[in-house]
């Protein structure tokens, strides 16, 4: 059976960027969204990480990339699973 892949999901979620982010090597994924004027990632609680998919809307890279800008470029990295702990 071949292994699951994991990879990064887009969403648009209260018109802000944010993403669910895979840690593979520590089996858990943490969610993230750049508030309205803000400049960096906000980890997001449990309620609003189960909100993304629910009042977000689910976004390929490509989409998300035209909206927002590519992170890493015009939005910053995604925090580490070591510098969220």
């Amino acid at each position: 059976m071949p292994e699951p892949k994991y990879e990064r999901l887009y969403f648009s979620w209260d018109d802000n960027p944010a993403v669910i982010e895979p840690y593979v090597s520590e089996d858990v994924s943490r969610g993230f969204f750049i508030p309205l004027d803000g400049d960096r990632w906000v980890r997001a609680n449990n309620d609003q990480y189960a909100d993304f998919p629910i009042n977000g809307s689910l976004l390929p890279k490509e989409e998300f990339e035209e909206m927002y800008g590519e992170i890493g470029k015009h939005l910053p990295e995604v925090p580490a699973f070591e510098d969220e702990t």
